[in-house]
């Protein structure tokens, strides 16, 4: 291997990096993911469950995210910095990964061609900048879509199963994998080479031994053995909010950006000129945004990630393609790229700002609750404030009667109220009730009304 032929690749890494340093650098307010997966982490390390808070909260969470997350706690101290940092090396490794993919099945112009669509996804600084799973499904599947493109067959009967099952555990819904995996054996036509094959079954047996502990933790927690992930399924199908099953088909360009209209060009492409090269990640595509669509019902922009490899492969191919014939196709090709990076730089400067300076004051009520009398906070952010200030946060009760006692029995001192979060409808009135009981310490006014109440006692 040649450093010069991983030049191209070099510069349009470092121009990424460039773009994202300020989003690393800046810590805004965490999100309520961010928490739990921090929380989590640290619930690992300093009291070795896998659990936050209190009532066994978030212990349906895939394991690997957080598990990797409190290594880097355990080895350089807690900070989320080092999580925004292992984030931006996942997503550079996923590039990598990208980058050679299309260098082996095709040459260096779709190779570049893929790391430049890759890297110029607006959201891509920003969500490589969160302490979020995302980089990391996104590396998995960039993973597995390299195997399966460019190894070896024996390299692919032992890795696959074992991939599968890590990509798993970071994201339950990446066990579209297997469903894409068992499909490419059988359009290959080797089931039974993988089924008489040692490193397939050793595959399995890594597997199952990699798998255990999840299942083990899973019987424990919730009696079931697959409890974590049909917990988690109940929660997005019935507790978030949900959307209708063409969310990610009427909001395709505002999540996939340019992206996503040149992938669906080349999507035809691939069709038309029966490439069999482009296959793998066209279905990809298609099972994932299947999955998405049909299955779970809480829908959000990012969710939609684990596809961003499958999308900028095809493209660049597609592109390349193009821009191959001369004339006219590579003035488009050279237009397409210029419209990309002159959208991209602006765009993805703004959003990573915004969205980290957003919701400032709960930063502000955390130093306030820190700085104050003892007690626990009642609040429906409980990740967030079990987190920030190291106190258990207990939800309101179903019922205005119980809320005494939950007082009482919690210690509860303060008492947090934010319209940007799910809480019973009698909160309001029962605040008014008692405010004899309850003095305000914080108002804030603006996107999110936020008011705290010390519990006098």
């Amino acid at each position: 291997m040649r450093i010069s032929e991983y030049f191209p690749f070099l510069i349009i890494t470092s121009a990424f990096l460039f773009v994202s340093w300020k989003a690393y650098t800046f810590v805004g307010t965490p999100w309520w993911d961010e928490c739990v997966y921090m929380g989590l982490a640290k619930s690992l390390v300093e009291k070795h469950v896998f659990e936050i808070n209190l009532f066994h909260q978030e212990a349906f969470r895939p394991p690997l995210y957080p598990f990797l997350l409190a290594i880097l706690y355990f080895t350089f101290g807690f900070s989320i910095k080092f999580a925004y940092l292992f984030n931006l090396m996942l997503t550079v490794a996923s590039a990598f990964m990208i980058y050679e993919t299309a260098r082996r099945c095709w040459n260096d112009v779709a190779a570049v061609l893929s790391s430049f669509l890759f890297f110029s996804f607006s959201e891509l600084v920003f969500w490589s900048t969160k302490a979020l799973v995302e980089p990391l499904e996104i590396f998995f599947v960039s993973l597995f879509l390299f195997l399966w493109m460019c190894a070896r067959d024996e390299r692919k009967m032992l890795l696959s199963f074992p991939l599968v099952t890590v990509a798993f555990l970071s994201k339950y819904t990446l066990a579209s994998l297997f469903v894409l995996f068992v499909i490419a054996i059988l359009i290959e036509g080797k089931t039974r080479d993988w089924l008489t094959s040692r490193r397939f079954w050793l595959g399995v047996v890594i597997a199952f031994f990699i798998l255990l502990p999840w299942v083990i933790h899973g019987y424990r927690v919730y009696n079931s053995l697959i409890g974590s992930a049909t917990y988690n399924l109940y929660i997005v199908n019935n507790i978030t909010k949900q959307s209708p099953w063409d969310y990610y088909l009427l909001n395709f360009y505002n999540i996939f950006k340019l992206q996503g209209i040149i992938f669906l060009a080349g999507v035809f492409y691939a069709l038309d000129k029966r490439e069999r090269s482009l296959f793998l990640p066209v279905l990809w595509f298609a099972i994932y945004f299947a999955l998405m669509s049909f299955v779970v019902g809480e829908k959000n922009h990012r969710y939609m990630l684990p596809v961003l490899p499958a999308i900028v492969i095809v493209s660049a191919r597609f592109l390349e393609r193009l821009g191959s014939d001369g004339g006219i196709g590579r003035a488009v090709v050279l237009s397409t790229v210029s419209l990309i990076f002159a959208l991209y730089l602006p765009s993805a400067v703004h959003q990573a700002y915004i969205n980290k300076t957003a919701r400032s004051e709960i930063i502000e009520i955390a130093k306030l609750i820190e700085e104050g009398t003892g007690g626990n906070i009642m609040s429906s952010s409980y990740p967030i404030y079990n987190l920030l200030t190291g106190r258990d946060v207990i939800y309101f009760p179903k019922d205005e009667w119980a809320m005494d006692e939950f007082i009482k029995k919690y210690n509860v001192a303060y008492i947090i109220i934010d319209s940007c979060e799910n809480k019973p409808k009698w909160v309001e009135g029962y605040i008014e009730k008692h405010a004899d009981r309850l003095q305000e310490i914080y108002k804030h006014t603006g996107w999110c009304n936020v008011r705290v109440y010390r519990v006098k006692k």
